[in-house]
Formats: C-alpha cells, structure tokens, sequence
C-alpha cells in the first residue's frame, strides 16, 4: 500500500518502529500525468479504497491499473465497481469479470 500511495505523489512519514504511518494529504485529487501499474500483492484492504480513491482523480488520459498476486484475482470485487460504476467512475476488468485487475 505504502509503495502504491509513493507511487501516486502521497508522502508519509512511518515510525521507527513502523507501527504508525502518518499520511500528508494532497489537497485534492492525485495529479497523475503517466500511465501506472499499483502492485498490491494481496491486500484486500488496499484495493478497496484505492479503487474508490482512484475514481476522485477526474477524467485523464492516464491508465492506472491496480493488481496483486494471483490470489488477490480470487476476491471478487464487483459490489464496489458497480457502484462505483453508478457513480461515474470508468472501470474495466483486465482479466475475469468482476475480479482484479482493474484498470
């Protein structure tokens, strides 16, 4: 998760004893200028809100895609980008319907 928030311009600051994790807001909505690829490995938790928060990024030209390992393509995900979907949000699936990645 902490690699995927570097990747989008988010800095933080972690403990020495990396049990807290201080995040700086941006002030508004990531300023993505190039396509990315998020690596996720298998955490559930990341992929949820940084689907949802990835929506906030308004329309760009830019392709974000949010994957993990193999098993993080087992969890379905399909509640979140429907509604996400109904929202406006433009989502596609990558390989199964209804599973990681998305893009």
């Amino acid at each position: 998760m902490l690699n995927a928030l570097k990747a989008l311009g988010v800095r933080y600051q972690l403990s020495d004893d990396k049990t807290i994790c201080e995040i700086e807001g941006l002030g508004g909505a990531f300023n993505i200028q190039n396509n990315l690829s998020l690596f996720l490995g298998n955490a559930g938790t990341a992929m949820r809100p940084l689907t949802a928060a990835l929506c906030l990024k308004g329309k760009t030209e830019s392709e974000i895609i949010l994957t993990g390992e193999p098993r993080m393509k087992e969890r379905p995900i399909l509640h979140l980008v429907d509604a996400l979907r109904q929202a406006g949000a433009d989502i596609r699936y990558l390989e199964n319907e209804g599973y990681p990645p998305l893009a």
